[in-house]
C-alpha cells in the first residue's frame, strides 16, 4: 500500500518493470519502458519518485544499483539524491558529469560537497555544447580543464555552436 496515494501511470510502469524481472512471461504495456540496466528502483529514483523508491525497497525484493544515484543526478532529484546518500546508497563519477549536462548546477555542486564525485573534462564540453556558461566557469573555478577548442569563446551561443558536436552524451532517453 502507497500511504493511500493513487497509482498513477508512472507508478503502474514501476511496478510493471519489478513484474518483469520476477516473471519470464510478464510483459510490460506501459509507454515509458524501464531501460534494461534499471531496477525498479532506479526507474522510481530517474523519474523522482521518492514514495515509490522508498516502497519498493521496503516492500519487494528490488534493490537500488548506481543507476539510481546517477539518474537521479542526472535528471535533478535532490530530493532523492539526498535520501539515496543517507542511506548509503551512492553512484559513480559519471554523476556529476550528467548532472552537468543537464543544467544542474546546483546538484554538481552539492555533488563536490558530499561526495567524491566530481567532473570529468567531458562536463566543461558538455556545459559548452550546451552553451551553459554559468556551469562552465563555475567548472573552471573548480580546476576542471577545458578542453582548448572550447575554451576562448566570447559568448554562450558561439560555445555552443562550436562545441555541440564534441557533446559525447545523448540525452534521448532522461
Amino acid at each position: 500500500k502507497l500511504s493511500g496515494e493513487v497509482l498513477d501511470h508512472s507508478v503502474a510502469c514501476a511496478l510493471q518493470a519489478v513484474a518483469i524481472r520476477t516473471s519470464a512471461d510478464a510483459k510490460m504495456s506501459c509507454i515509458h519502458k524501464a531501460k534494461k540496466y534499471e531496477t525498479g528502483a532506479d526507474w522510481a529514483a530517474r523519474k523522482g519518485h521518492l514514495p515509490l523508491l522508498q516502497w519498493l525497497l521496503v516492500n519487494t525484493e528490488e534493490v537500488c544499483t548506481t543507476y539510481a544515484f546517477d539518474l537521479a543526478a542526472r535528471n535533478g532529484h535532490m530530493n532523492v539524491l539526498l535520501w539515496l546518500h543517507d542511506n548509503g546508497l551512492g553512484g559513480t563519477r559519471t554523476s556529476a558529469d550528467w548532472a552537468a549536462y543537464t543544467g544542474h548546477l546546483h546538484i554538481v555542486k552539492w555533488l563536490y560537497d558530499n561526495t567524491n564525485f566530481k567532473c570529468s573534462e567531458h562536463a566543461t564540453m558538455i556545459a559548452a555544447g550546451n552553451g551553459d556558461l554559468e556551469m562552465l566557469l563555475w567548472l573552471h573555478a573548480q580546476g576542471v580543464t577545458c578542453n582548448t577548442s572550447c575554451a576562448n569563446l566570447d559568448s554562450p551561443a558561439s560555445m555552443k555552436e562550436s562545441c555541440s558536436s564534441l557533446n559525447p552524451w545523448d540525452a534521448n532517453d532522461a
